[in-house]
């Protein structure tokens, strides 16, 4: 019957949802334990690229590669600058990639004599005006390709 078949139907869906799922586990499983057999270092990287709030626990001697803060940085939206180690939030080129990487974004995580610098100000507030820019053209091109959107 027609209840039945929907009903079929409903199971087979939830259970291809779980074996995806059950998938990416296994996937991401396999992924840490080869990080834990590649050594501490790696590990460290495979915790922060998974999520960047993990840098606030990672050893001083893996924290203070600018690579992985950086993405870090990236990933964060500029909030992981806040957890690099002082030597990096007071690099300044370091500070200006990472602001760079995040359209400008991370200036309050740097340390105080970078915050206050004009021209890290200034090239912040460029960066953010640029994004805003980028945001709002996409928003404007999604909103005109939607149904009923402004070609419709």
């Amino acid at each position: 019957n027609k209840a039945s078949d929907q009903a079929r139907a409903d199971v087979a869906r939830r259970a291809e949802k779980h074996k995806e799922k059950m998938e990416k586990l296994r996937g991401h499983h396999a992924e840490m334990q080869s990080a834990i057999l590649q050594g501490e270092d790696e590990f460290w990287r495979y915790a922060v690229a998974g999520d960047w709030r993990a840098l606030a626990q990672v050893p001083a001697d893996v924290q203070v590669d600018p690579d992985l803060v950086l993405e870090a940085v990236r990933r964060s939206a500029g909030a992981a600058l806040a957890l690099a180690p002082a030597g990096l939030r007071g690099d300044r080129g370091f500070v200006l990639r990472a602001l760079e990487a995040t359209g400008g974004r991370g200036l309050p995580g740097a340390a105080e004599e970078l915050r206050t610098d004009p021209q890290l100000i200034q090239r912040a507030t460029q960066l953010r005006q640029r994004l805003a820019t980028q945001q709002l053209a996409a928003a404007a091109a999604a909103a005109e390709e939607a149904p009923g959107g402004a070609r419709a």
